[in-house]
């Protein structure tokens, strides 16, 4: 394990509790006890192995959230960055489905999820396409057009307001939304940047130079291209999940980019 007064250091200038830190050691130290019998230590661990291990987890019913949040803030501190990653995946979807669930109506809650059993938690992310399949089915077939537009397009991550504060200013002086789009393209691209050169992970994602210097070639990842009163931009195009909110021109506008 990295030194632990180097982590409980990290932690603590995060505003962890006493008890949180402890929690997030006993975690880990259960998952390093598992890796001895496989002669195998934390900083040499790799995903199959840590999928071994999740599968245990699931089958002895001990894969909490708050299990899995502390091993991935873990691997996030040492920079395993594979496995980092690796726990995002598992972790986003879920999320996602139990935000999601608290927007509809408890008598549209009760028959969508009639019978429909969630993989659980910590399983692979290959099992999540027929599952949302069957959920977005349910959806569909439950719900008014509107209604599941409204249910959809929440704040699925739980975004704080005061994020796009200083965005909201900068969108305010600008004397064009032109000249902001252009604006926000360079930030973006500058933050990039920055992880990039500091090695540091970006979301879900190890920004490399490649990744740099593609975003550069495309406005419409970090940002948008104007046409009339019309914002272009770019989904799924290398890696990069783009989602803008849906506002009219004219108001602040909330984009979250994420890679993964």
């Amino acid at each position: 394990m990295m030194e632990k007064q180097a982590l409980i250091d990290v932690f603590i200038a995060r505003v962890k509790s006493e008890d949180e830190i402890k929690e997030l050691f006993q975690d880990v130290e259960e998952l390093e006890s598992d890796l001895r019998e496989h002669d195998v230590t934390l900083d040499q661990l790799q995903i199959p192995l840590l999928r071994n291990y999740i599968a245990k987890l699931i089958r002895d019913e001990r894969n909490t959230m708050s299990r899995f949040l502390n091993l991935m803030r873990y691997f996030g501190t040492t920079h395993q960055y594979d496995l980092y990653i690796y726990f995002t995946s598992l972790l986003n979807s879920p999320g996602v489905v139990d935000q999601i669930k608290l927007r509809l109506d408890p008598e549209v809650r009760n028959t969508v999820f009639d019978k429909l059993q969630e993989p659980p938690l910590g399983s692979d992310i290959d099992q999540m396409p027929a599952y949302t399949s069957r959920f977005m089915e349910r959806l569909t077939q439950t719900m008014e057009r509107t209604d599941l537009r409204k249910a959809l397009a929440g704040n699925n991550h739980e975004l704080p307001q005061e994020a796009f504060a200083k965005e909201k200013e900068i969108f305010d002086q600008s004397n064009s939304l032109d000249e902001y789009l252009k604006g926000l393209n360079q930030r973006g691209i500058d933050t990039l940047q920055k992880h990039c050169d500091l090695g540091i992970i970006w979301f879900e994602q190890i920004i490399t130079q490649e990744v740099v210097d593609y975003v550069k070639t495309n406005p419409e990842i970090m940002s948008a291209t104007r046409v009339g009163n019309k914002l272009y931009i770019a989904a799924h195009r290398n890696k990069a999940e783009v989602a803008i909110s849906d506002r009219q021109i004219g108001e602040t506008i909330g984009i979250d980019i994420f890679f993964e």
